[in-house]
């Protein structure tokens, strides 16, 4: 395991190998977070320059890029010139082999395998606001849109495989969090309260969907999140979470629609037989 850690998530900071912690100053942070996110391991010092100082004149970005680079090589102590290494060719690279990067074993377990791997679980929970905070460089912002994007997808993923219900409904409330205008998220997440017999959290659940498609897209929800909720709420089998063909789809809802109105009997019903005082 590398001695040095940098952090690029919340508070960027660089653990030394004497265990000590040194905070990467604001100057330094496009340098670093540049060289860690993009996927080639070595960076020739033009491109870097063009990404960091766009619109500079050559030899400004060019003296620019090499005061951050003795600057960033004070922050890893011993072992500087081979963790932070200027090649004769031009290029530029963290030696990864000399450092661990928490954006990059973020990336590993986004690509990682089952739902039960620590490192896809740890990748999951990421906040892609978290990287690199107040850095607001073009670069850095597709960086963070496209994290959040694999986020979202392994969230999905997870929400999908996990068979233990109550894991389940942990990776969808975090995946309603990450993307809270995905009605079918929220549908997804009202079943799986369903199921576990949280009838009070699935409704609920279809109160917060309505506020925020209101209050962000100005719409109601969709037939089938209403008509879920309604089954839900009259305690009938609600509709089959995926119907592809529009003749089933039609059959589903009518028989919701029986049930409903069978339901709606009983309480009327009841209520007729209670004593009248």
């Amino acid at each position: 395991m590398a001695a040095l850690r940098l952090r690029l998530f919340g508070r960027p900071t660089v653990q030394r190998a004497d265990a000590s912690t040194v905070a990467v100053p604001a100057s330094l942070q496009p340098l670093l977070g540049y060289l860690s996110l993009e996927p080639a391991t070595h960076h020739h010092r033009e491109l870097v320059v063009e990404a960091l100082w766009p619109g500079q004149p050559a030899q400004v970005g060019s003296k620019r890029l090499n005061t951050a680079v003795w600057r960033a090589r004070s922050l890893f102590d011993a072992g500087r010139d081979e963790v932070l290494q200027v090649s004769r060719g031009g290029t530029i690279a963290l030696d990864r082999e000399r450092i661990s990067i928490d954006v990059v074993e973020a990336a590993a377990g986004l690509r990682g395998g089952y739902p039960s791997d620590d490192a896809v679980a740890r990748s999951a929970r990421i906040d892609a606001h978290d990287l690199l905070v107040g850095c607001y460089d073009e670069w850095v912002v597709r960086a963070r849109e496209e994290l959040a994007s694999r986020v979202v997808s392994l969230l999905e993923r997870l929400v999908e495989q996990t068979q233990d219900p109550a894991t389940a409904i942990g990776w969808a409330e975090l995946l309603v969090r990450r993307d809270p205008l995905r009605e079918d998220v929220h549908r997804r997440l009202m079943r799986l309260y369903a199921d576990a017999g949280r009838r009070a959290d699935a409704l609920h659940q279809y109160d917060v969907c309505a506020h925020v498609l209101w209050e962000d897209l100005g719409v109601e929800p969709l037939v089938e999140t209403s008509l879920l909720a309604a089954a839900v709420r009259e305690r009938v089998a609600p509709l089959a979470p995926e119907v592809v063909d529009p003749v089933v789809a039609l059959q589903e809802l009518r028989g919701a629609l029986a049930s409903c109105r069978s339901a709606i009997e009983q309480i009327e019903r009841a209520l007729t037989s209670l004593p009248r005082g």
